[in-house]
């Protein structure tokens, strides 16, 4: 069911057919599906929720089921779409996590989408409103295991691309994963299970447990994770971008050594040490766009996309987040759900 519609430059046409639309059932659905095609390319995306039933295996060996949230967005007016999946990263605080609500990375998601993907973003299990046990946690400082978490991430995320062969309009043959964090180290991970489609992956700031309140720049375990790191590249045959900066918080300088270990191991990638960025340049990703989206098309171009933007005048592939809003929702297998509009900045 279809419990939301918003276009820009509808408006006139909703205020026109208020009152038919309270009194004919179906002419709300159909006036919004009249404004989404008429919406010129370029346009802000149309936002759908969706909700995704996912089965994993936690740490300790337990098969944990359920739905999770899944954010979708994608520019209108084409036929065929290349999928991006955008992953979040993981709090130190388990408050600010149960606080993500519906993760959109909203910025974000609408610039991949100009460039013609259609973009997903799940708010894994353990997560704002997916919700359910923090399947992800690696254990107390002193007593990591990164490996399960890692895995149960990389799971969902593949899960989430095997629901999308269901649909039409997603081409998966042709993938990009992307992830921020905890998020970045699953696409890793993932990427060491080379998913069919999949054609890039694109790493910011990937790790775990690290924790700029209580420890700046020293991550809990980092020779756990560069051995970790070796292991997906024995098997990765994916291409790979690690994007870091000088004056990372969480992650300090040890992301240059898990490439190397990663890469040394037989891993396909390339490392980018960006200039410091702000106070803490973990936060690249989530505020520093205009920084790093170069580097991600030059990573697009190499795997064989073509940004559309790039073949358009400047002001027509801008994209500013206050253009996203909630234009819809659309159920998988006839479970619509609701979110609260957040987004995941660590």
């Amino acid at each position: 069911m279809l419990r939301r519609c918003r276009a820009p430059g509808a408006h006139d046409a909703r205020d026109a057919a208020r009152d038919v639309r309270r009194s004919v059932p179906f002419a709300r659905l159909a006036l919004c599906l009249l404004a989404w095609a008429a919406l010129p390319a370029g346009a802000a995306p149309l936002e759908e929720t969706w909700s995704v039933p996912v089965t994993v295996t936690d740490a300790h060996g337990r098969q944990v089921s359920q739905r999770i949230v899944v954010t979708a967005f994608r520019e209108p007016g084409h036929q065929r779409y290349p999928l991006l999946v955008l992953n979040h990263g993981r709090a130190p605080d388990p408050y600010a996590r149960a606080r993500l609500g519906r993760v959109r990375l909203a910025e974000q998601a609408a610039y991949f989408a100009s460039l013609g993907f259609q973009v997903l973003v799940p708010t894994r299990i353990g997560y704002g409103a997916s919700g359910g046990d923090d399947i992800e946690n690696t254990g107390s400082c002193t007593r990591k295991n990164y490996r399960p978490g890692f895995e149960v991430a990389a799971q969902q995320v593949l899960q989430v691309i095997e629901m999308a062969r269901s649909r039409p309009e997603i081409d998966v043959s042709r993938v990009v994963l992307v992830g921020q964090s905890f998020g970045g180290a699953a696409v890793i991970a993932l990427a060491a299970k080379n998913p069919p489609g999949v054609r890039l992956v694109l790493n910011f700031a990937g790790g775990g447990g690290g924790d700029p309140r209580l420890h700046p720049g020293e991550p809990c375990a980092p020779d756990q994770q560069a051995a970790l790191f070796a292991e997906y590249g024995r098997s990765a045959r994916v291409p790979t971008h690690w994007i870091y900066t000088t004056n990372d918080r969480y992650m300090g300088p040890y992301p240059a050594q898990w490439f190397e270990a990663f890469r040394g191991a037989g891993g396909v990638g390339k490392y980018h040490a960006l200039p410091a960025f702000g106070q803490d340049g973990h936060q690249l990703f989530a505020r520093g766009l205009t920084r790093w989206k170069p580097l991600a098309e030059n990573a697009l171009r190499d795997a064989g996309f073509e940004p559309r933007p790039l073949n358009r005048p400047a002001a027509a592939s801008a994209v500013r987040p206050n253009d996203v809003r909630p234009n819809g929702v659309r159920p998988i297998e006839g479970r619509p759900i609701d979110g609260r509009p957040n987004d995941a900045r660590r």
